[in-house]
């Protein structure tokens, strides 16, 4: 039985992507017929792309969780560090990789590709090539997957050819070879268990089997799925499994037995295991139709997930296709424990013939599923119902229920439909202004939560500018600051001052300070479509700089704290992290709260989850969300903490309000780098306020929250918001029918 019509695109790329670049061949048809479009296009060589692939895939691979590889390349002693590092290079790819894609020489291809689809199709998208460095690459990552919501990738061989259908077999049965190899270190009985649970199955179990056992059975049965657990990796471009603790092979050393096997109506092969690529790429020889792999090792609850996921979705009748892409999301859920856990589920394609049913491998005469739901006998009659009133048509009491009920209903419809106006409006931005205005008179009312004692402002006023005669402050005006502080032990200095060019004299001091002053993080600005960015302080670690944008309103009103960002590797100010975030963060984790990244990809310290915007959320509903962006908690109208200018911090002979406070240095002016809150009334400059404190304000709303207990600003989710709309809908229509029923006339009459 063949799946819903839907398309197959074959990218065909030839070449190599350290050097050459590739050729792309482009072909798009229906599934199981021939291409109705062919286009050539082409993609640059990527040598930063590599690099890249192999910086991420060291990190997780020194991530230190058990995983089903070969036992004695386990890596134990994991930290948060290593999550932090591996979820770093794995932004670092995504954005290459996307990069990649979009390069002019590809543009008219994927114009094309998205021109020929629709985003109601199952759609399968075959990536052939023979280069084994495209066969690592996240191809689930490119947004034409994320767009198309029934689309899926696979890797196919470089030479693909459609398979003649497998013959029906008088066994009604899925038969099934289950192989659990060496066990050393993991558990495998989940596996089995949510085997043996299928319905409509025959299986074959080998537990710790010998090379000769597996061999028969390849050989004397004729099989539809083959399924392995254990231990297995790749080494070159070969696949090894381990058998038992002391027998390995290749699957090439089980050749002839698989080509048997596939002869005889093999369809599918799950290797839930271990670093399957090798496997795979051994298997694509044999020319075994499709396989699911894990592209990197694999921890045991992830491998356990996917089987689950993906069982449950196929055998409800999903596509392999989907299936495995429905079950491949859900381990999202587990990247906060277990990072790239969906980047791991792969397939394999070695023909084109259309995607696999699980009713595909069930013998003649087993009902698909739709077919076994219970049916009436065609000639059966069928006895009709029937009803007695319990009160005749005519009496008045009829009529009566009549018009309540059309009363009733007329209230439910209106109800409803204010609902629905009412949502439309908002989600279409009509109600966002007003909400928003809102949000800041509720936060005038409320009284001011008092200075933050952990911060201190260093800022750089008009008087300090005409004392010093220099604006802005000179490189050595900015040294002797800093080390001043230093000798005062402050926790963290962030430096909200541009040095991407010197500043008057003592260029070389104020490097050397920066160098050596490890609590020092530097600012830089994310270029965007107005300008090309600002570097940082050349010789500084990425570790030790925060862009210091800032999200904007339409009014330009700051509402949100920018957290972090994908950090674009190629800009000038390459970090992915806020200045206001690092300071924070760094001093948080000095106090033993380290910062770590949920499942939803939201930032936490300790128990405190900083849940990032999402569109539409709250007030907002028509908003640029990138990054992870939060409602920002003002503490104060104005002063947030302790300030102090320029001058009185080099002339104070002893400042010892500086030690182990967070430090920020910064300008304030009534012409530089000034925002309106929602505190400001009118849009003049004497409402503004100087950015060194709005980032003071993002620092502050942090640590408050953590060390604190200070709630954050949040909002519910949209379904919730729509049963509140709804539920006052519905109210106000109630309390109008009852203000207008007979019962109330004669009750406010007799009043």
């Amino acid at each position: 039985m063949m799946a819903n019509a839907g398309k197959l695109v074959v990218l065909k790329l030839d070449g190599d992507l350290s050097h050459q670049g590739f050729r792309v061949f482009l072909e798009i048809g229906p599934d199981g017929d021939r291409p109705f479009i062919e286009v050539v296009g082409a993609l640059p060589a990527a040598p930063a792309l590599v690099t890249a692939l192999n910086q991420w895939q060291q990190a997780y691979r020194h991530l230190g969780t058990v995983t089903r590889i070969m036992p004695q390349e386990i890596i134990y002693g994991g930290s948060v560090n290593r999550i932090h590092d591996c979820q770093y290079y794995a932004d670092r790819l995504r954005d290459r990789f996307h990069l990649w894609l979009e390069s002019p020489q590809f543009r008219d291809v994927d114009r094309r590709l998205r021109e020929a689809l629709s985003i109601d199709d199952p759609i399968r998208i075959l990536i052939r090539t023979p280069e084994r460095d495209l066969w690592r690459l996240p191809w689930h990552l490119w947004d034409l997957v994320e767009h198309y919501a029934q689309a899926e990738i696979a890797l196919a061989t470089a030479t693909l050819q459609r398979r003649a259908a497998t013959f029906v077999r008088s066994n009604p049965k899925v038969r099934i070879l289950a192989i659990l190899g060496d066990r050393t270190g993991i558990s495998v009985d989940a596996d089995r268990e949510l085997l043996e649970q299928l319905p409509d199955t025959e299986m074959t179990l080998l537990v710790e089997p010998s090379r000769s056992q597996i061999t028969q059975q390849l050989w004397d049965q004729p099989w539809d799925l083959l399924f392995f657990a254990g231990h297995s990796q790749t080494a070159g471009n070969q696949g090894w499994i381990n058998l038992n603790p002391q027998e390995s092979l290749t699957l090439d050393e089980l050749k002839y037995g698989l080509r048997q096997a596939i002869a005889n109506g093999l369809q599918l092969a799950i290797f839930n295991s271990c670093d399957g690529l090798g496997l795979a790429q051994e298997l694509e020889q044999l020319q075994l139709p499709q396989m699911i792999v894990m592209r990197e090792p694999v921890p045991d609850p992830v491998a356990q997930a996917f089987l689950k996921q993906f069982l449950i979705a196929f055998v409800q009748g999903e596509s392999l296709y989907l299936a495995e892409r429905r079950a491949r999301e859900r381990l999202q859920g587990l990247e906060s424990e277990f990072p790239c856990a969906s980047w791991l589920p792969v397939i394999c394609q070695n023909s084109t013939n259309p995607p696999l049913l699980w009713r595909d491998l069930l013998g003649d005469g087993t009902a698909a599923l739709d077919d076994r739901l219970p049916t009436v006998p065609e000639n059966q009659p069928q006895a009709p119902l029937k009803s007695v009133p319990l009160v005749p048509p005519n009496h008045p009491v009829a009529h009566g229920k009549a018009r309540t009920t059309r009363s009733v209903r007329s209230l439910l419809f209106i109800s409803w439909l204010i609902t629905c106006l009412t949502v439309g409006l908002r989600l279409v931005g009509g109600l966002q202004p007003s909400e928003l205005w809102a949000l800041g008179q509720l936060m005038r009312w409320r009284p001011s939560d008092g200075l933050d004692q952990r911060i201190l402002i260093v800022k750089a006023t008009e008087q300090d500018f005409q004392q010093l005669k220099e604006d802005p402050l000179s490189d050595r005006t900015v040294t002797q600051l800093l080390q001043k502080l230093q000798l005062y032990q402050p926790s963290v200095v962030g430096l909200d001052l541009y040095r991407d060019i010197p500043q008057g004299s003592g260029r070389s001091d104020l490097l050397k300070v920066l160098k050596h002053h490890n609590q020092v993080i530097a600012a830089c600005k994310i270029p965007d479509r107005d300008d090309a960015g600002i570097a940082p302080p050349p010789g500084l670690p990425t570790q030790r700089l925060g862009f210091t944008d800032v999200v904007v309103d339409p009014n330009q009103v700051i509402r949100r704290q920018l957290l972090s960002v994908s950090p674009k590797l190629a800009a000038p100010c390459a970090t992915g992290y806020a200045l206001s975030f690092l300071l924070a963060a760094t001093y948080l984790q000095a106090l033993g709260y380290p910062s770590t990244i949920t499942a939803d990809n939201d930032w936490q310290f300790g128990t405190v989850v900083l849940r990032r915007l999402r569109s539409p959320m709250g007030g907002y509903q028509r908003f640029d969300a990138s990054g992870s962006q939060i409602l920002l908690n003002y503490r104060t109208p104005i002063d947030v903490a302790q300030q102090v200018t320029v001058s009185e911090l080099l002339h104070d002979p002893n400042p010892t309000y500086i030690k182990n406070r967070i430090v920020l240095i910064g300008v304030d002016t009534d012409n530089k780098d000034r925002y309106f809150t929602p505190y400001s009334r009118g849009q003049n400059t004497a409402q503004t306020v100087p950015g060194v404190v709005i980032h003071a304000q993002m620092v502050s709303q942090i640590l408050s929250a953590v060390m604190d207990h200070r709630p954050l600003l949040w909002a519910w989710p949209v379904w919730k918001e729509v049963l509140w709309i709804g539920v006052w809908s519905l109210s106000g229509g109630l309390l109008s029918y009852f203000l207008r029923s007979p019962l109330y006339v004669c009750f406010a009459g007799s009043v």
